[in-house]
């Protein structure tokens, strides 16, 4: 168990230096081809800091042949997204935390139809197969439609501006290394997982909404500080966002897929029971609720969603263990 323990612990690390790197390479990759802040936050920033969410659902099915964790882990990465990350934003920012209308009508709706298919499904079966993949693909696909319609829209008004040249080559380079190291870390992370949860005695399900989950999580919360100590608080909340419509369609969505063509069966999906349901239930209407009351998050709203994050995980456990 320690042995487990400690390579957790080590891979999570490697993570947190990786998604450091990606932070900066990022930023520097979104002003070089002039995208907006919010778009930059919901593609750039969540896509390559979900990736660790994406190769633990491969990893699950493909290796391991234990899905469960992958649901687990990315049902408590969007729990984590959505209470944790805009509180530590909102606790560092040194302005007001407003978010734009903009980010609400776009990535706040798609995130809401995401969880609404994700816990129809849940809800609904715990054979997830072939169709499911298909329709979580293609509502994000619907999503990127609207991101690159609506970049081309500000790329006509806003013309790029000359600053300090960057090497492109160089730093999408560096990107992608950091991106491979945090998914080999990502691997034996979900390896080491697994193993705890059968010498804990405890559902691969519980292990990867909690422990795994704020692991995978340590990269977006990285690029969510950075924004918003540098007063960009547009391009936090599309993050979030964006995050967890990638980790839900996508990170969920594409592993469904491969399995479906590769392995030709549909995969046993266990819920971990009603509480996660719940949790993002709740979560999702609470965080949304705070934006929209006045399009502002206070310190008083980030102490409320950090609060409702610890007694729900500790609820979890408690009814699990």
């Amino acid at each position: 168990m320690f042995y487990s323990i400690l390579i957790i612990l080590i891979t999570s690390l490697i993570i947190y230096f990786s998604g450091k790197k990606f932070a900066t390479a990022s930023s520097e990759i979104g002003e070089y081809f002039n995208l907006p802040r919010s778009v930059k936050g919901a593609t750039l920033d969540a896509v390559a800091s979900s990736l660790p969410e994406l190769m633990i659902g491969v990893f699950s099915i493909v290796f391991f042949k234990e899905f469960s964790i992958g649901v687990g882990t990315i049902a408590g990465s969007v729990l984590f997204n959505t209470l944790i990350i805009p509180s530590l934003a909102v606790l560092v920012s040194p302005v007001v935390f407003r978010v734009g209308r903009e980010v609400m009508a776009r990535d706040a709706l798609f995130y809401s139809i995401s969880v609404f298919v994700f816990l129809s499904a849940i809800l609904y079966s715990n054979e997830w197969g072939f169709a499911l993949s298909i329709i979580f693909i293609a509502i994000y696909v619907w999503y990127v439609n609207m991101i690159i319609s609506q970049t081309e829209k500000y790329q006509k008004v806003h013309k790029k501006l000359l600053g300090e040249k960057i090497s492109v080559v160089s730093t999408m380079v560096i990107a992608f290394f950091n991106i491979i190291v945090m998914g080999v870390a990502t691997y034996y992370l979900t390896h080491q997982a697994i193993l705890l949860s059968q010498l804990m005695g405890v559902p691969a399900i519980i292990i990867g909404f909690s422990i795994v989950a704020v692991a995978t999580s340590i990269p977006d919360a990285i690029i969510a500080v950075v924004n918003a100590r540098q007063g960009r608080t547009d391009e936090v909340l599309s993050h979030v966002f964006g995050s967890n419509i990638f980790n839900i369609l996508i990170a969920l969505g594409l592993p469904l897929l491969l399995a479906s063509l590769l392995i030709g069966e549909s995969v046993d999906v266990v819920a971990g029971g009603a509480g996660i349901v719940i949790g993002l239930l709740v979560s999702t209407v609470v965080v949304i609720y705070l934006i929209i009351d006045d399009y502002i998050l206070s310190k008083k709203n980030a102490v409320i969603m950090l609060s409702g994050y610890l007694l729900f995980l500790g609820y979890i456990f408690y009814t699990t263990i």
